[in-house]
């Protein structure tokens, strides 16, 4: 198979356009998963804050995939959260993520 035939089958998020500022962000100074993690919930809390459900959503999907436990908790709360929208959303996802949350999430 040749070079190009093979990055035509390379296919990309639309996300990572979309977003392609906050991945710059959280790839600065990177030096650990605890570090990463950290930094994707003060991002996280920033966008509940001012009710930008889309990226606390995208917050909520790379913490949900972290190795560590912790963050994977905190990670559902932030999805639990953008698929309540306010209770505007879709509420059974948002209630088992919750469900998840409550049963998983660390004591602090």
């Amino acid at each position: 198979m040749s070079k190009n035939t093979a990055n035509t089958f390379l296919m990309f998020s639309p996300l990572t356009t979309k977003y392609a500022g906050l991945y710059q962000e959280l790839l600065k100074g990177f030096r650990s998963y605890e570090h990463l993690g950290n930094r994707i919930i003060q991002l996280g809390e920033q966008a509940h804050a001012f009710r930008q459900f889309d990226k606390v959503l995208e917050a909520g999907q790379i913490l949900s995939n972290l190795p560590i436990k912790k963050y994977q908790a905190i990670g559902h709360y932030f999805l639990a959260v953008a698929f309540n929208r306010k209770g505007n959303g879709d509420q059974d996802k948002a209630r088992k993520l919750y469900e998840t949350v409550a049963d998983t999430a660390p004591m602090q």
